[in-house]
């Protein structure tokens, strides 16, 4: 399979929008393209349009798809952003692999660690404590 073809599904399953059982089909409704473009991506590589799509349609982003550089994930504010992963023993990808549930249940830990040591980490000024 092509490299970026790889890093198109491992971008795509850590979105959680991947269906785990038929991935060229899923991906295909998603992209909004036929299933043999995605097989065709298999061997040859996505085309730069249809990276852009995926990064328009799945907050992918196409730089870290065609050259495995900067962030996976196109953060909220519509752009990549350059902020570098702060834990140096947590895996980022592993992270962005998680399930939705898994990820909600990982924050929820996070939090309440977070609020026992005293730390605030919410965005948008909230309490930790009333987050755990």
């Amino acid at each position: 399979m092509h490299e970026q073809m790889e890093r198109l599904y491992e971008a795509a399953r850590s979105t959680g929008k991947l269906d785990a059982g038929a991935v060229q089909t899923s991906l295909a409704h998603l992209l909004n393209v036929a299933p043999q473009n995605v097989n065709n991506w298999e061997s040859r590589g996505p085309s730069k349009e249809a990276l852009l799509v995926a990064q328009r349609e799945l907050n992918i982003n196409a730089t870290w798809v065609l050259y495995n550089e900067g962030p996976m994930i196109i953060g909220e504010s519509g752009e990549a952003s350059g902020a570098k992963w702060p834990f140096d023993r947590i895996d980022e990808r592993k992270v962005h692999r998680l399930t939705a549930a898994d990820r909600q249940r990982l924050e929820g830990a996070f939090l309440a660690a977070a609020g026992f040591n005293g730390l605030d980490v919410l965005k948008d000024g909230k309490s930790t404590a009333t987050a755990a």
